[in-house]
């Protein structure tokens, strides 16, 4: 009787075990392994900036840094950061002088005192990583020996088409440091008059040609706006750009339309 009861017992003891290493066995693979999924509120932001020589200005530069400086603040923990200049030729001479992707905090322990220990190192990498990002960015501005003859915005959308596709986060943020004057081969601002006309038939040739950027909610920033010497040309490239983003299924208001970034809400 005795050795039937030691066998039982060892045969439940067994089975206890076992079922415990396979739980906690999961658990472990999971905490140390496993990288935890960027949260609801992670981001891809996009920064495109116009290096042409309209915008050289020294105060247009510091503007540009300035709008850059709000934006890195609030990138954090799962986002994505990518920027470039436009060239003039967006589509074949993009480097994203910064492409980074910031990690997400994970701890491994229930220690309280260790996890605090843990998100303090974590917050020094993030800011760490947003000084990198800043430095690479003056470097790109104070690019003095490059040239850039063209200001082809409509190319560098379909860039951003390409980036947003790429990293798949719930939120994504285009941000557009220009003049907006597009200067190409299809169209220039500086010596072609706008209007609601002009806008239609430039969205329109666009659509048929299949050069309209696929950019569902994303949502636009642009700082740098100008439009010449007169009210009436601001509004008129202002407007042209409300409604290309429009056609693009982006989100773009008047009052993230500007000379300057004022307030940078993502």
């Amino acid at each position: 009787m005795m050795k039937r009861l030691n066998k039982q017992f060892r045969f439940w003891l067994i089975i206890s075990i076992l079922i415990w290493s396979a739980c906690s066995g999961d658990g472990s693979v999971n905490k140390e392994n496993q990288t935890p999924p960027p949260s609801p509120q992670s981001k891809t932001v996009f920064v495109l900036f116009d290096i042409s020589d309209s915008t050289k200005a020294e105060e247009t530069r510091r503007k540009y840094l300035d709008g850059f400086d709000k934006i890195i603040e609030k990138i954090g923990g799962g986002d994505v950061l990518v920027a470039d200049f436009i060239s003039d030729d967006p589509l074949g001479q993009s480097s994203f002088t910064i492409n980074q992707a910031f990690p997400v905090f994970k701890t491994d322990t229930d220690n309280e005192l260790l996890i605090k220990k843990q998100k303090l190192k974590f917050e020094e990498e993030i800011k760490t990583l947003r000084e990198q990002a800043k430095e690479k960015a003056k470097q790109m501005l104070a690019g003095a020996n490059r040239t850039v003859k063209k200001t082809k915005i409509l190319d560098a959308n379909l860039l951003a088409e390409k980036v947003f596709q790429k990293y798949q986060r719930p939120k994504n943020v285009l941000v557009i440091f220009s003049d907006m004057k597009e200067s190409s081969e299809k169209i220039d601002f500086e010596k072609q008059k706008m209007s609601a006309e002009t806008t239609k038939k430039i969205l329109e040739d666009e659509k048929k040609a299949s050069r309209t950027p696929k950019l569902s909610n994303v949502q636009v920033y642009v700082v740098g706006a100008s439009g010449g010497n007169t009210l009436d040309s601001f509004n008129q490239i202002q407007n042209f750009w409300l409604e290309y983003y429009k056609a693009a299924g982006a989100n773009l208001s008047k009052e993230n339309y500007g000379a300057a970034l004022l307030k940078f809400d993502e």
